[in-house]
């Protein structure tokens, strides 16, 4: 068996009082999903067991929620590679959003066992000509990947997000369809061993509260209901913050870091012509079928 890296103390207990945490467990535990695994044809490469206690973490050590969790987070990689592949943090397009300051994890939570604070900025840094949602997407869930490998806090305690939306482009509205939205939601809801404690948003636009509309139809309840929408009057001074700045250029360089992972991880995805039964498409995962009506925004 591989090394986990050890909780800090804080978490430590935080993990046991929640999930039943412990070392005993978590060494059996690992040992039958990997059993499990070996016996999944459609899955046929070794799963680290760092992602494998993440998953079972963030499944509170249900052993079949876990084993669920694990096929989507792979299935997804196959049924969505727009957003799951090709995820060279030199590449030009990539280089667009990592230099645009979309995503930033922010290095204090707000107490010692408390969730790990993801603030989005959603506006004029994004040109829709060069940064398309579906790229902005994608490194949201490149950075959602290192979280997953260096940080357990937002495995154990979670995160909450803070979006900025002020004066996001409206070119943008052609490319938030409601079937996009649907996918993406479905690829952090499903696919991710992350909780969602909370997404906060302020200075909402137009185009934000369009997407969100949309989003509002494919949100589980309980996520539905941590959101949290606040108009507010004028920028916030975080978005000219010279800390906010460096610590940006710090995740770009983090991210560009991880580049020989991310291109070793794109064969780790399921082959769904190896899949015992019934292989799994965009309808029978995304739920696709039928039509939606276009919604209207002032």
């Amino acid at each position: 068996m591989q090394c986990c890296q050890p909780l800090g103390g804080n978490l430590q207990r935080f993990s046991e009082c929640n999930f039943n945490d412990g070392p005993d467990r978590i060494k059996e535990d690992i040992a039958r999903i990997r059993e499990w695994q070996q016996k999944q044809t459609h899955l046929c490469f070794t799963v680290d067991d760092q992602l494998i206690l993440a998953f079972l973490r963030c499944s509170k050590f249900s052993i079949e929620r876990t084993k669920e969790k694990i096929d989507n987070y792979y299935t997804m990689r196959t049924l969505v590679p727009e957003v799951l592949c090709n995820r060279d943090p030199f590449s030009t397009e990539i280089q667009a959003v990592l230099n645009a300051g979309v995503i930033l994890p922010l290095p204090k939570p707000l107490n010692d066992d408390g969730p790990r604070i993801i603030m989005f900025t959603y506006g004029s840094n994004l040109n829709p000509d060069t940064m398309s949602f579906s790229n902005v997407a994608k490194v949201i869930y490149m950075v959602l990947d290192i979280l997953i490998k260096e940080d357990d806090r937002s495995v154990v305690s979670g995160i909450k997000t803070w979006s900025i939306c002020k004066n996001i482009p409206s070119k943008y509205v052609i490319q938030v369809t409601p079937p996009l939205v649907k996918k993406y939601l479905t690829i952090v809801q499903n696919g991710f061993p992350i909780r969602i404690k909370e997404l906060f948003v302020t200075e909402c636009s137009p185009l934000f509260q369009y997407a969100y509309d949309i989003s509002k139809l494919f949100l589980s309840k309980k996520l539905s209901e941590r959101v949290c929408m606040v108009q507010v009057g004028k920028a916030s001074p975080s978005n000219n913050n010279f800390r906010c700045l460096y610590m940006h250029m710090e995740w770009k360089a983090k991210v560009e870091s991880y580049r020989d992972w991310f291109l070793e991880n794109e064969k780790l995805k399921s082959n769904e012509d190896l899949r015992k039964g019934t292989s799994k498409t965009s309808s029978s995962v995304f739920g696709m079928e039928g039509s939606f009506r276009k919604l209207n925004i002032d």
